[in-house]
């Protein structure tokens, strides 16, 4: 985005806008019509996304970016992926709202699909994506939309398509942007916003909605060992490291060797595993290049070499996990902050997350340095209430304040009073915000008290 973020319009073109919704961060995720184009990525940091992607990292837009620039081929576009697209440009024809569902079973790429869509739409839509499941900003929500759809001059407006996750918002939502377009009196040809709601259903009915299930078709199925098959080859020589790493009990019987004439060589110590690893490459029927066979039959050898009917290696026990250490406490500078603890708590922990993580992305663009992120142990504060005739206290209700740290490192004192100033414009309604340079009480505070345990401990102690 090297001019800037751009909005689509409706006649196909781009107009290139301000950061005018910055204070809507915590609420929409807007994704622009050139986003990422232009943007330097070192190549190490988008193998490690598109990885992460691929072992069941929740998907973000850069990996719909990553996988357009792709050479290979990008993340698989399921069977609904084209009537989704289809319905939803049919939708942008008839005037007023509307609304395109999908139904999807939990865990088989719903949210996954859906991105994909707004992704493959954005040059033709303002796409953005609803952050917050919170009734209390609905009207927040519905004025953001409003002024994506109005972003521009009155002849580049465009017809905004969000994606709700939360069916139970929708309808208020849908009523509240009605009401918006009626203060603001907006007379318009086309729609001002298409809802795609994503509607997560354990058993999914048949009906005329788009639906993804758990069940891959024929075509599906296809594609996804293609794609399984292409991952393999491109990560040979990782599983080849691998290999060696899970291979190390066993080094005194088979070593690894680099050679310049003939590349790497595999060095049996005993003839018998010899032959059998030569028994396994012959019924595998491996081919020079095979590495998906020859991947199956190193994963074979390696179960086979841990049986005890083998008994050649003696297993190393396992080194116990270090429980988790105090990180050292920066002092403070002449010029920067130490260590500074951003504290979010709030009774609303869907607001008080997403809010932890537009701090935590402001960071990542401000180019201050996140030592870590975590949560604090859920507090509950019980609301008595005295009965009217009598003395007697009852409890009426129980609230649960969720917090969240985002502790920074080496904060520049001329930075500081801006970054402060951002966050606090964005803070959203119910939210407190503070900060605090970070102490070893703050460390103990992370921990939940076991107060039973610990009493026990003393009395083994004495």
């Amino acid at each position: 985005m090297a001019n800037g973020p751009a909005r689509s319009t409706a006649r196909g073109g781009e107009i290139y806008v301000g950061n005018e919704f910055r204070d809507f961060f915590h609420l929409l995720d807007v994704l622009c019509a050139n986003q990422f184009e232009g943007e330097p990525f070192e190549p190490k940091l988008l193998e490690q996304i598109e990885e992460n992607f691929y072992r069941g990292a929740p998907p973000n837009w850069l990996n719909f970016y990553i996988s357009e620039q792709a050479k290979e081929s990008g993340i698989i576009k399921r069977d609904g992926y084209n009537r989704l697209v289809q319905e939803i440009r049919e939708k942008k024809k008839q005037p007023g709202i509307s609304t395109v569902k999908l139904f999807h079973q939990p865990g088989c790429g719903g949210t996954t699909l859906a991105m994909q869509v707004l992704w493959g739409l954005r040059k033709s839509f303002r796409c953005a994506e609803v952050l917050t499941r919170s009734p209390l900003d609905i009207a927040n929500v519905a004025d953001a939309v409003i002024d994506l759809y109005t972003a521009g001059s009155s002849g580049h407006q465009n017809t905004v398509l969000l994606l709700v996750n939360d069916e139970q918002i929708l309808e208020n939502l849908q009523d509240s942007i009605m009401e918006k377009i009626a203060e603001r009196k907006i007379v318009t040809h086309m729609p001002v916003v298409i809802f795609l709601s994503c509607i997560r259903k354990v058993s999914i009915v048949q009906n005329d909605n788009v639906a993804l299930k758990g069940v891959l078709t024929d075509t599906e199925k296809q594609k996804f060992d293609e794609k399984k098959e292409e991952l393999s080859l491109k990560h040979e020589d990782d599983n080849y490291g691998d290999l060696e790493d899970r291979m190390e009990p066993f080094s005194h019987l088979i070593t690894f060797q680099q050679d310049k004439r003939s590349g790497k060589k595999v060095s049996m110590a005993h003839p018998m595993i010899a032959q059998r690893c030569t028994e396994m490459l012959a019924e595998a029927a491996v081919e020079p290049n095979n590495a998906v066979n020859l991947h199956a039959v190193r994963v074979r050898v390696f179960r086979e070499l841990q049986t005890p009917k083998m008994n050649l290696a003696v297993r190393k026990p396992k080194k116990k996990k270090d429980r988790h250490q105090m990180k050292q406490i920066m002092s403070a500078t002449e010029t920067a902050y130490g260590t500074l603890n951003v504290k979010v708590s709030g009774f609303d922990m869907t607001v008080v997350e997403h809010y932890s993580q537009y701090i935590h992305n402001l960071c990542n663009r401000f180019g201050i340095k996140v030592a870590e992120c975590y949560a604090l142990p859920t507090k509950s504060t019980e609301v008595m209430l005295m009965q009217e005739q009598g003395t007697k206290m009852y409890v009426d209700s129980i609230l649960k304040t969720h917090s969240r740290v985002v502790q920074l490192s080496s904060l520049n004192a001329a930075l500081c009073p801006v970054f402060m100033e951002v966050i606090l414009k964005n803070q959203p309604e119910g939210v407190q915000l503070s900060m605090k340079e970070h102490t070893e009480a703050d460390y103990h505070a992370r921990f939940k008290a076991r107060p039973e345990l610990e009493g026990l401990m003393a009395q083994i102690g004495q």
